[in-house]
């Protein structure tokens, strides 16, 4: 307590306080733009670091981490193109609200449900940070592959999609995630004789092609008719009487709130997963116990406020491994990894028993950035809309080109990943409009690396026998999970065909 007395009376000066509000500007404009989030807001920032005190560092550097999450939320549900990955199935709400006439709703539910869980989280993170460590390494490599697979499986159940279509998008994923340097025998995979694919597809161009890229490609050639709808829209509801709207909801909508909260923060706290699977699953288990769950992607605010739970709750989550472990839970902690090891401090238990006032400057910021930013959409979201939709779309399209063109380049520095995010672009246009989940198919890319990792060392472990993966009691109660999955998906299929053939 005495440390968090000290570092509070620190973080309340006028120089701490400002670091918060510049990171989480920053963050927060970077969130509004379609392809850009927190970790190119962490990524700009992080030269600026370099001659700080640690303590300072981090205060800017989580603000930033905290504030992206609810820019995201207001772009996807104003244009319907998610402003990064962790907010992409909030689209599928916010978006057929503002249609509906209820942008505002939805965006006062996203603000108050991504404040409200990020506290939540946090505070969570305190009480049982020092408890987390035990947990975290329950899960050996037959448990990750074991997980991923779940995850996977999850993603082909609610994501994009058909379930089949969404469940071979999520394999191709691991497929080109193969690309490059074997992390297990080092030897060159599917390079095509260049050097640039030695370290695989990169992640960040490969969303940024998948997502506003392909989605500049519809607006602009093949939804004519779509564009035209979308600009006919217009923003004549009262903003203060819908947003306190929003904000009330989120609040009735109890349930929604805190299965977002607590499978967020638990899909945070598995390092590597990070808050784009939080999103999805905290949105898939509101969706699945609804008494209406039909009513779900068609403009239901409970699927507004369990996945903006859902990925902000992540932050809190994703403290624990990085800072215990030393394992990033996100891009964005691999960021804040970074920084603690360029200051000599080697994460793991250590840090919250020798550097309690950086742990404690970490939790401050991100609880200060993510009411900040929640705020700042609350009091001029209306006219963060109105100045979005005065864009005509022959307007918007460049600047979304170059802006994400330019996050792709600043990512490495390196041209071919603005190419890779064009060719990408063609690839995520092919698979929205035949129906192949390109959510499935990124975090399959981002996870399959891991997946390979966690299978080969599984099997050095078991001298090569596959009882390995039935051996251990996490693992069984993961296999058992994606069987009920299969079987719901399967059920659910059954009862589609026959409501059909009653209709």
């Amino acid at each position: 307590m005495e440390a968090f007395v000290e570092t509070l009376s620190l973080f309340m000066t006028f120089e701490s306080l400002m670091l918060v509000i510049v990171g989480c500007l920053i963050a927060l404009f970077m969130g509004l733009l379609p392809g850009l989030s927190g970790a190119e807001a962490m990524l700009i920032l992080l030269p600026f670091t370099f001659r700080m005190p640690l303590f300072q560092a981090m205060l800017l550097m989580m603000s930033a981490y905290a504030g992206a999450f609810v820019g995201g939320a207001v772009t996807g549900i104003l244009f319907g193109i998610p402003g990064c990955s962790t907010t992409i199935v909030t689209v599928f709400d916010g978006f057929p609200m503002r249609k509906q006439g209820r942008a505002f709703v939805a965006i006062g539910a996203a603000a108050t449900a991504s404040a409200v869980a990020g506290l939540l989280a946090l505070l969570l993170t305190v009480a049982v940070m020092p408890l987390m460590v035990p947990f975290s390494l329950m899960f050996g490599p037959p448990e990750w592959f074991v997980f991923v697979l779940f995850g996977l499986v999850v993603l082909a159940l609610a994501g994009e999609g058909r379930f089949l279509r969404a469940l071979a998008s999520g394999f191709l994923g691991i497929l080109v995630g193969c690309i490059g340097l074997s992390i297990v025998t080092g030897d060159v995979r599917f390079t095509f004789g260049t050097s640039y694919l030695w370290g695989g597809i990169p992640i960040i161009p490969a969303f940024i092609g998948l997502y506003p890229l392909a989605e500049v490609i519809d607006l602009t050639f093949l939804s004519v008719k779509n564009k035209a709808e979308s600009d006919s829209l217009e923003f004549t509801e009262n903003f203060t009487k819908n947003v306190w709207e929003g904000i009330l909801v989120t609040f009735k909508k109890k349930k929604a709130l805190v299965i977002g909260t607590i499978t967020g923060w638990i899909i945070g706290v598995i390092p590597g997963v990070g808050g784009a699977l939080a999103n999805l699953m905290a949105y898939v288990l509101t969706k699945e116990t609804s008494k209406e769950p039909e009513t779900f992607g068609k403009g239901n605010v409970e699927g507004v406020v369990a996945a903006e739970s859902g990925n902000n709750a992540s932050v809190g989550g994703a403290l624990i491994p990085t800072l215990a472990l030393g394992i990033p839970g996100s891009v964005n902690t691999a960021i804040l990894l970074g920084i603690l090891l360029l200051h000599g401090i080697q994460p793991g238990t250590n840090v919250f028993e020798k550097y309690q006032d950086i742990t404690w400057a970490i939790i401050l910021s991100a609880a200060a950035s993510t009411i900040f930013a929640s705020v700042f959409v609350l009091i001029i979201g209306w006219r963060v809309a109105k100045v979005i939709h005065r864009i005509e779309i022959r307007y918007a399209v460049p600047v979304i080109v170059i802006i994400g063109s330019i996050a792709a380049y600043l990512t490495r520095g390196n041209v071919l990943d603005v190419v890779t995010a064009f060719v990408l672009a063609l690839v995520g246009y092919g698979m929205k409009r035949f129906e192949f989940s390109r959510i499935s198919f990124m975090i399959a890319l981002m996870l399959g690396p891991l997946m390979e990792k966690s299978y080969f060392q599984a099997l050095s472990i078991g001298r090569g026998s596959l009882k390995i993966f039935i051996q251990s009691p996490v693992v069984n109660i993961l296999w058992v999970c994606v069987f009920i999955i299969m079987l719901a998906s399967a059920f659910r299929s059954y009862r589609a065909k026959k409501a059909l053939k009653h209709n």
